[in-house]
Protein backbone atom coordinates (compact mmCIF):
# COMPACT_ATOMS: atom_id res chain seq x y z
CA UNK A 1 0.00 0.00 0.00
CA UNK A 2 1.55 3.37 -0.96
CA UNK A 3 0.50 6.70 0.22
CA UNK A 4 -2.42 7.31 -1.92
CA UNK A 5 -4.04 4.30 -0.39
CA UNK A 6 -3.29 5.40 2.72
CA UNK A 7 -5.02 8.89 2.41
CA UNK A 8 -7.55 7.36 0.77
CA UNK A 9 -8.14 5.05 3.37
CA UNK A 10 -8.38 8.08 6.19
CA UNK A 11 -10.43 9.59 4.16
CA UNK A 12 -12.79 6.91 3.70
CA UNK A 13 -12.79 5.89 7.44
CA UNK A 14 -13.34 10.08 8.08
CA UNK A 15 -16.39 10.27 5.88
CA UNK A 16 -17.96 7.32 7.05
CA UNK A 17 -17.66 8.11 10.79
CA UNK A 18 -19.13 11.62 10.47
CA UNK A 19 -22.05 10.37 8.06
CA UNK A 20 -23.27 8.12 10.60
CA UNK A 21 -22.55 10.28 13.39
CA UNK A 22 -26.19 11.96 14.10
CA UNK A 23 -24.75 14.84 16.66
CA UNK A 24 -22.58 16.05 13.79
CA UNK A 25 -25.38 15.71 11.38
CA UNK A 26 -28.06 17.37 13.02
CA UNK A 27 -25.70 20.69 13.42
CA UNK A 28 -24.16 20.13 9.33
CA UNK A 29 -28.06 20.55 8.68
CA UNK A 30 -30.00 22.73 11.45
CA UNK A 31 -27.37 24.23 13.45
CA UNK A 32 -28.53 28.00 14.88
CA UNK A 33 -26.22 28.76 17.48
CA UNK A 34 -22.54 29.97 17.54
CA UNK A 35 -21.87 27.23 20.03
CA UNK A 36 -22.97 24.72 17.34
CA UNK A 37 -19.90 25.50 15.48
CA UNK A 38 -17.32 24.68 17.97
CA UNK A 39 -18.97 21.14 18.86
CA UNK A 40 -18.97 20.08 15.04
CA UNK A 41 -15.14 21.32 15.18
CA UNK A 42 -14.32 18.64 18.28
CA UNK A 43 -17.04 15.95 16.49
CA UNK A 44 -15.10 16.30 13.19
CA UNK A 45 -11.46 16.27 15.20
CA UNK A 46 -12.62 13.27 17.15
CA UNK A 47 -13.46 11.12 14.19
CA UNK A 48 -10.06 12.94 12.21
CA UNK A 49 -8.22 11.65 15.43
CA UNK A 50 -9.68 7.72 14.83
CA UNK A 51 -9.78 7.75 11.31
CA UNK A 52 -5.86 8.34 11.14
CA UNK A 53 -4.80 6.38 14.27
CA UNK A 54 -7.18 3.34 12.88
CA UNK A 55 -5.36 3.71 9.16
CA UNK A 56 -1.83 4.13 10.13
CA UNK A 57 -0.72 1.94 13.16
CA UNK A 58 0.18 -0.70 11.06
CA UNK A 59 1.78 1.35 7.97
CA UNK A 60 5.31 0.89 7.77
CA UNK A 61 6.45 4.19 7.78
CA UNK A 62 10.52 5.49 7.22
CA UNK A 63 10.63 6.66 11.15
CA UNK A 64 13.20 9.25 11.40
CA UNK A 65 13.77 9.65 7.66
CA UNK A 66 13.47 13.33 6.05
CA UNK A 67 10.78 11.85 3.90
CA UNK A 68 8.63 11.69 7.01
CA UNK A 69 7.48 15.39 6.47
CA UNK A 70 6.10 14.95 3.01
CA UNK A 71 4.08 11.94 3.84
CA UNK A 72 2.64 13.44 6.91
CA UNK A 73 1.41 16.51 4.74
CA UNK A 74 0.01 13.76 1.71
CA UNK A 75 -1.60 12.15 4.43
CA UNK A 76 -3.03 14.93 6.60
CA UNK A 77 -3.59 18.08 4.84
CA UNK A 78 -6.66 17.00 2.30
CA UNK A 79 -8.80 15.97 5.72
CA UNK A 80 -7.67 18.54 7.55
CA UNK A 81 -8.87 20.83 4.63
CA UNK A 82 -11.92 19.18 4.28
CA UNK A 83 -12.28 19.55 7.80
CA UNK A 84 -11.95 23.45 7.94
CA UNK A 85 -13.88 23.61 4.74
CA UNK A 86 -17.19 21.98 6.43
CA UNK A 87 -16.83 24.32 9.39
CA UNK A 88 -16.70 27.30 7.27
CA UNK A 89 -20.17 26.26 5.72
CA UNK A 90 -21.39 25.88 8.58
CA UNK A 91 -20.64 28.94 10.14
CA UNK A 92 -21.42 31.38 7.41
CA UNK A 93 -24.67 29.28 7.29
CA UNK A 94 -25.17 30.14 11.48
CA UNK A 95 -23.86 33.67 11.41
CA UNK A 96 -26.39 34.63 8.75
CA UNK A 97 -29.20 33.11 10.43
CA UNK A 98 -28.49 34.86 13.39
CA UNK A 99 -27.54 38.10 11.50
CA UNK A 100 -31.45 37.83 10.02
CA UNK A 101 -33.01 37.03 13.21
CA UNK A 102 -31.08 40.63 14.52
CA UNK A 103 -31.81 42.70 11.70
CA UNK A 104 -28.21 42.53 10.90
CA UNK A 105 -27.06 43.22 7.15
CA UNK A 106 -23.55 41.97 7.54
CA UNK A 107 -21.72 39.54 5.91
CA UNK A 108 -18.88 37.19 8.11
CA UNK A 109 -15.29 36.95 6.84
CA UNK A 110 -13.94 33.35 6.74
CA UNK A 111 -10.32 31.94 8.25
CA UNK A 112 -7.56 31.59 6.24
CA UNK A 113 -6.09 27.69 6.19
CA UNK A 114 -3.07 27.53 9.27
CA UNK A 115 -0.59 26.59 6.95
CA UNK A 116 1.67 27.43 9.14
CA UNK A 117 0.31 25.83 11.94
CA UNK A 118 -0.10 22.30 9.69
CA UNK A 119 3.80 22.72 8.52
CA UNK A 120 4.66 22.52 12.26
CA UNK A 121 2.89 19.23 12.25
CA UNK A 122 4.69 17.86 8.90
CA UNK A 123 7.72 19.00 10.30
CA UNK A 124 7.58 17.34 14.03
CA UNK A 125 6.74 13.91 12.01
CA UNK A 126 10.28 13.96 10.86
CA UNK A 127 12.00 14.32 14.24
CA UNK A 128 15.07 11.92 14.27
CA UNK A 129 14.79 11.53 17.79
CA UNK A 130 11.25 11.07 18.72
CA UNK A 131 10.05 7.14 19.46
CA UNK A 132 7.75 5.56 17.17
CA UNK A 133 4.46 6.05 19.34
CA UNK A 134 5.43 9.35 19.79
CA UNK A 135 5.38 10.35 15.61
CA UNK A 136 2.23 8.01 15.77
CA UNK A 137 0.21 10.36 18.17
CA UNK A 138 1.69 13.42 16.43
CA UNK A 139 0.14 12.41 13.10
CA UNK A 140 -3.06 11.47 14.89
CA UNK A 141 -4.46 14.50 17.70
CA UNK A 142 -2.47 17.60 15.92
CA UNK A 143 -4.57 17.17 13.29
CA UNK A 144 -7.63 17.62 15.68
CA UNK A 145 -6.54 20.73 17.45
CA UNK A 146 -5.87 22.15 14.21
CA UNK A 147 -9.43 21.81 13.36
CA UNK A 148 -10.57 23.04 16.38
CA UNK A 149 -7.93 26.21 16.17
CA UNK A 150 -9.85 27.04 12.62
CA UNK A 151 -12.62 27.58 14.72
CA UNK A 152 -10.69 30.05 17.05
CA UNK A 153 -9.30 32.10 14.43
CA UNK A 154 -13.02 32.21 12.97
CA UNK A 155 -14.34 33.76 15.88
CA UNK A 156 -11.42 36.34 16.15
CA UNK A 157 -11.44 37.49 12.65
CA UNK A 158 -15.27 37.89 13.18
CA UNK A 159 -14.88 39.29 16.39
CA UNK A 160 -12.17 42.23 15.24
CA UNK A 161 -14.22 42.82 12.51
CA UNK A 162 -17.55 43.52 14.01
CA UNK A 163 -15.74 45.57 17.22
CA UNK A 164 -13.99 47.45 14.31
CA UNK A 165 -17.71 48.23 12.33
CA UNK A 166 -18.98 49.52 16.23
CA UNK A 167 -20.82 46.59 17.23
CA UNK A 168 -20.72 45.86 20.90
CA UNK A 169 -18.72 41.98 20.91
CA UNK A 170 -17.87 39.65 23.89
CA UNK A 171 -15.57 36.11 23.82
CA UNK A 172 -17.18 33.42 25.60
CA UNK A 173 -14.34 30.63 26.35
CA UNK A 174 -16.09 28.05 28.31
CA UNK A 175 -14.26 24.53 29.72
CA UNK A 176 -15.97 20.95 29.38
CA UNK A 177 -15.60 20.69 33.25
CA UNK A 178 -12.17 18.44 32.67
CA UNK A 179 -9.94 20.82 31.71
CA UNK A 180 -6.17 21.56 32.80
CA UNK A 181 -5.49 24.31 35.58
CA UNK A 182 -4.34 26.61 32.75
CA UNK A 183 -7.85 26.83 30.90
CA UNK A 184 -9.70 26.61 34.32
CA UNK A 185 -8.33 30.50 34.82
CA UNK A 186 -8.95 31.56 31.21
CA UNK A 187 -12.75 30.70 30.96
CA UNK A 188 -15.58 33.97 31.02
CA UNK A 189 -17.49 36.16 29.35
CA UNK A 190 -15.33 39.25 28.21
CA UNK A 191 -16.08 41.98 26.92
CA UNK A 192 -13.75 42.46 23.08
CA UNK A 193 -10.97 43.84 22.83
CA UNK A 194 -10.12 45.57 26.20
CA UNK A 195 -10.97 43.33 28.35
CA UNK A 196 -10.10 39.65 26.12
CA UNK A 197 -7.08 37.91 27.79
CA UNK A 198 -4.64 37.80 25.25
CA UNK A 199 -4.36 33.74 25.20
CA UNK A 200 -7.91 33.57 25.00
CA UNK A 201 -7.70 31.91 21.83
CA UNK A 202 -4.82 29.68 21.85
CA UNK A 203 -5.66 25.84 23.18
CA UNK A 204 -3.06 22.87 24.18
CA UNK A 205 -3.69 19.49 22.66
CA UNK A 206 -7.22 17.61 23.46
CA UNK A 207 -8.10 21.00 24.64
CA UNK A 208 -12.26 20.66 25.32
CA UNK A 209 -12.75 24.44 25.64
CA UNK A 210 -15.28 26.16 23.28
CA UNK A 211 -14.26 29.81 22.19
CA UNK A 212 -17.42 32.04 20.51
CA UNK A 213 -17.89 35.47 19.75
CA UNK A 214 -21.41 37.35 20.63
CA UNK A 215 -22.60 40.35 19.11
CA UNK A 216 -25.80 41.59 19.33
CA UNK A 217 -27.78 44.40 17.20
CA UNK A 218 -26.38 46.84 19.44
CA UNK A 219 -23.95 49.34 17.61
CA UNK A 220 -21.22 51.96 19.10
CA UNK A 221 -19.58 54.50 17.56
CA UNK A 222 -15.71 53.39 17.67
CA UNK A 223 -15.15 57.46 18.50
CA UNK A 224 -17.55 58.87 20.75
CA UNK A 225 -18.86 54.89 22.55
CA UNK A 226 -22.29 56.36 21.76
CA UNK A 227 -24.90 53.34 21.15
CA UNK A 228 -28.17 52.79 18.71
CA UNK A 229 -29.80 50.07 17.38
CA UNK A 230 -28.71 48.93 14.76
CA UNK A 231 -32.27 48.50 12.38
CA UNK A 232 -32.19 52.76 12.49
CA UNK A 233 -28.81 52.99 10.76
CA UNK A 234 -28.79 53.89 7.12
CA UNK A 235 -27.90 51.08 4.72
CA UNK A 236 -25.22 53.43 3.66
CA UNK A 237 -23.12 52.82 6.52
CA UNK A 238 -23.04 48.83 6.99
CA UNK A 239 -19.96 47.46 6.15
CA UNK A 240 -19.49 44.43 3.46
CA UNK A 241 -17.06 42.01 2.77
CA UNK A 242 -14.12 43.97 4.09
CA UNK A 243 -10.76 41.81 4.27
CA UNK A 244 -10.15 41.25 7.88
CA UNK A 245 -6.80 39.39 8.39
CA UNK A 246 -5.65 38.24 12.04
CA UNK A 247 -2.28 36.94 12.05
CA UNK A 248 -1.62 33.11 13.09
CA UNK A 249 -0.78 32.82 16.70
CA UNK A 250 3.15 33.73 16.88
CA UNK A 251 3.63 31.53 20.04
CA UNK A 252 2.38 28.15 18.06
CA UNK A 253 1.14 25.16 19.85
CA UNK A 254 1.00 25.14 24.02
CA UNK A 255 2.10 21.69 23.73
CA UNK A 256 5.34 21.90 21.84
CA UNK A 257 7.04 19.09 20.24
CA UNK A 258 9.56 17.86 22.62
CA UNK A 259 10.92 13.85 22.51
CA UNK A 260 8.35 13.22 25.30
CA UNK A 261 5.86 15.61 24.04
CA UNK A 262 5.36 17.45 27.60
CA UNK A 263 3.03 20.42 27.58
CA UNK A 264 5.36 23.30 28.30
Amino acid sequence: MDVHELLGMILSDFRSRLATDSAAQHIIKNGSKMTDLPRLSQILGRHLTAAVESSIKDYPFPFGADEMQQIAEDILDPVMRESCKLLDDVFIKIQRQIDKKNGINFEPVLSKYQATRAKQIYLSAADPLAKKETILRRLSVPPATLVNNHVDHTMQSNAKLRNEAGFETYIIRTDNGKCCPWCAKITGRYSYPDKTPKDIFRRHDNCGCTVVYESGNMRQNVHTKRTWEQANVDEQELVRNPKVEVPELKRGLLTEFLPNDEMR
